[in-house]
């Protein structure tokens, strides 16, 4: 979050102005990487330094606004991400198959079928008789409950809201009043002891009055009277982002209405609502702690039993070696494709 201020300028994290990306996080082709969920709530968090539109290289308004909408839906591509799934293999009938989807479905390794019989089985042999069976050992102890891990982050829910695109949004209420109460409000559950992260876009109109922006969490209003930050007036049309983090002591739990609000500091404030580039967005995520349980030691094993007779082995088919072709596709060595 930051106050607008005209002496005021926004340092974005990066060295010099970074190309505006050709596509959209969701445009193909895709990259698939592998990451703990318990980094997840960070990188949403290091992700908003691209909601700051000094990061990228250009003059074009309408380009800007498009990419830091593309920015916000990369925080939510990467804040709903879904579990890895690992390639599985199983034997069907003897044939060797494989799945990438965690076992909805499956095919066949090529190959498999026309080498692998005759690669490994010989002619079998006679059965020898079954040895009898040892005694049990005796069951070890069950081990002490090992203390409670350290309590880690985790995303519990997001939403988001868009304004209606069917006109500005303007006020010259002198107090605060929702900017649009049907479009730009979201509800999200919390309880407490939770954080909200929540994000603000919008552009305000060429030549609107001095504005107070804020926002409505839970029935409570944050900020003093200026809100949490003001537009000054006689300025170009300019894309702003508020940026606030609700801690644990502003939320009593159960569902959280959340609304933009504004209102004027002399004469007409304005807030543009004509495109899906120049609506409005607002968005929280809900990042919650929870201790992981602790892994008691191991019980101690049992003693093993005896040992039972070995029955007479049965006639050693005749094994014929043969060199397996077997090819594996390039797609079964991925780890998970996209989704």
């Amino acid at each position: 979050m930051w106050d607008i201020h005209e002496d005021a300028r926004v340092q974005s994290s990066f060295n010099q102005p970074i190309p505006v990306p050709a596509d959209s996080p969701a445009t193909a082709p895709l990259r698939c990487i592998r990451v703990s969920e318990s980094w997840i709530p960070a990188m949403c968090g290091a992700l908003t330094q691209l909601l700051q539109g000094q990061a990228y290289d250009t003059t074009d308004k309408s380009v800007l606004r498009e990419t830091l909408s593309e920015a916000m839906d990369l925080i939510a591509i990467v804040s709903n991400s879904p579990v890895c799934q690992p390639v599985r293999f199983r034997l069907s009938s003897c044939m060797l198959q494989f799945s990438e989807d965690g076992g909805v479905s499956w095919a066949d390794v090529e190959g498999w079928a026309a080498n692998a019989g005759s690669c490994f089985t010989g002619p079998a042999g006679a059965a020898g008789a079954a040895g009898a069976t040892g005694a049990a050992g005796a069951t070890g102890a069950t081990g002490a409950t090992g203390a409670t891990g350290a309590a880690g982050l985790f995303v519990a829910a997001t939403a988001r809201a868009s304004g209606s695109g069917s006109g500005y949004y303007q006020t010259s209420s002198s107090t605060f009043v929702d900017v649009d109460a049907t479009h730009l409000a979201v509800s999200i559950a919390a309880s407490a002891g939770d954080v909200l992260q929540i994000s603000f876009f919008c552009t305000v109109a060429t030549g609107s009055s001095d504005m107070a922006v804020t926002l409505l969490v839970g029935g409570t209003r944050l900020g003093d009277d200026e809100g949490l930050f003001f537009t000054p007036s006689a300025h170009d049309e300019c894309a702003m982002t508020l940026l606030h983090t609700v801690t644990s002591g502003e939320i009593s739990g159960g569902t959280v209405l959340i609304k933009p609000q504004f209102r004027s500091l002399g004469g007409t404030g304005t807030i543009y609502n004509l495109t899906t580039v120049t609506r409005p967005y607002l968005s929280a995520i809900n990042i919650f702690s929870a201790a992981a349980p602790g892994t008691g030691p191991a019980g101690a094993i049992g003693a093993t039993g005896p040992a039972g007779g070995t029955g007479p082995a049965g006639a050693t088919g005749r094994h014929r070696p043969r060199r397996l072709a077997l090819r594996l596709p390039a797609a079964a060595c991925a780890a998970e494709r996209a989704q």
